[in-house]
């Protein structure tokens, strides 16, 4: 598995439709993108002419996470800085999602490690996300390092009933550290490994 991760600056209509596919790959195993069944064409249509609308006027930065074989958009993120300039030192981090079958291999450590590089390049010190609180993505968030700041008992509701929500936050340079720090533990793993097996 080899990802490619490009920052856009429009989106046509072929990323667009990527962008609906892999929306509904993912809402198939979890409800945490809003949505809580697969889009359907005038939903995705929506989504996506407003988010390309928004990436071509600047005020959303798209993360494109690509498989280098096949050119299929297997994940993405969306990075939305605060136009204020007394506030220009943060940026919302939001639909930071994997397909599933690249869960599990690094895919995550690697888009985590762009994202903060290129916050660091933009003078971007504090990353902002919120998350259903106790998901799957509460729990991953945790682990890379944000730290939360507020808890909103409304947050989402579905047939399911009401749940709160987690607004976190994370320096652009502990991300870094915490990234590379992952990726030496890892390197060095595989390193024991390859050694044992001589």
């Amino acid at each position: 598995m080899n990802p490619r991760f490009t920052w856009l600056n429009e989106l046509p209509a072929a990323r667009c439709a990527q962008l609906v596919a892999l929306y509904n790959e993912v809402i198939a195993t979890e409800d945490i993108l809003g949505y809580p069944s697969a889009l359907s064409a005038t939903q995705g249509a929506a989504i996506a002419d407003g988010l390309a609308r928004s990436v071509g006027e600047g005020s959303i930065e798209f993360l494109a996470i690509d498989d280098e074989t096949s050119g299929r958009l297997i994940g993405m993120a969306l990075l939305s800085p605060n136009k204020l300039p007394t506030c220009a030192h943060r940026a919302e981090l939001s639909k930071g999602i994997i397909a599933p079958a690249w869960r599990h291999h690094g895919v995550m450590e690697l888009a985590l490690l762009e994202i903060a590089r290129h916050c660091i390049e933009r003078h971007i010190d504090l990353i902002l996300i919120d998350v259903r609180e106790n998901s799957r993505a509460h729990r991953l968030w945790s682990k890379v390092g944000f730290q939360p700041y507020g808890i909103l008992q409304d947050y989402a509701r579905t047939a399911k009933g009401r749940f709160a929500g987690v607004y976190m936050f994370v320096e652009s340079q502990n991300l870094l550290r915490s990234m590379v720090d992952r990726q030496h533990a890892k390197s060095d793993r595989t390193h024991v490994a390859e050694e044992s097996q001589t």
